[in-house]
């Protein structure tokens, strides 16, 4: 399995059998639309990807991103979309052919080639956002999505095993936890290692990734800032 960041929470997976995008945005949509400042080009195209599953964890247009979801649909019709009731929605107002689309709520599971995706528990402005936890080749990554730190969220992390990488945010605005609050998650899920997101987005919206790791790591959990799009072997990740 292979991992890319993509900005924000935008990641892709990729793996023998399949090309997994999670929450990638591409568009200027927050520019357009909210007056967001942009701190970087975006760092691919649709075309470029050759998505199979393209998953968003929530309906927000930075995770969500509309431009992009219609790009994917009109550009690989055979692409299976992903995501929980808010999503499931806003895709059919896009007209998505429902064959293409699966409902990820938390608590479910799908399976994409050879990955098994399920919804984990999130608590975010959009009440159906989810987290995910992917496993393929014997390995298991965790991704948050948006998130506040929440008593039920501590719970399933206390209960969640073997979790080789995970994906945190750490903004600390808008519905999401900050740096300590990731920390004290991390401590909860142990995982091998983790990985900051959610920032480098909006300048408006944003957090220093490194601060975050250097916290991690003074509580004894490993952790790294992923270069923008640059493609990670997950296996060599969690074991360097």
């Amino acid at each position: 399995m292979k991992i890319v960041w993509f900005l924000q929470g935008g990641f892709g997976f990729i793996t023998p059998h399949l090309r997994l995008m999670v929450d990638l945005y591409l568009s200027n949509e927050g520019e357009r639309m909210k007056g967001l400042s942009k701190l970087s080009p975006t760092p691919c195209t649709v075309g470029q990807l050759r998505p199979d599953a393209w998953v968003c964890t929530h309906d927000h247009l930075d995770h969500f991103d509309e431009p992009t979801v219609l790009e994917v649909l009109n550009t690989w019709p055979d692409c299976i979309h992903v995501g929980p009731q808010s999503v499931y929605e806003h895709l059919e107002r896009l007209n998505a052919p429902s064959s293409k689309i699966r409902l990820l709520n938390e608590g479910d599971q799908v399976t994409l080639g050879d990955v098994r995706v399920l919804g984990a528990p999130a608590s975010h402005s959009d009440p159906a956002a989810i987290g995910l936890v992917l496993a393929s080749q014997g390995l298991r990554v965790y991704i948050t999505g948006d998130s506040l730190l929440t008593e039920p969220l501590k719970e399933w992390a206390r209960e969640v095993k073997d979790i080789d990488l995970m994906c945190v945010c750490i903004n600390g605005r808008l519905g999401n936890m900050n740096s300590k609050e990731a920390v004290e998650l991390v401590s909860l899920v142990r995982p091998r290692l983790v990985v900051p997101m959610h920032y480098g987005l909006f300048a408006e919206n944003t957090a220093d990734p490194v601060s975050f790791v250097e916290a991690s790591r003074r509580a004894g959990h490993p952790a790294k800032v992923l270069e923008l799009a640059k493609e990670y072997d997950v296996k060599e990740l969690v074991e360097t």
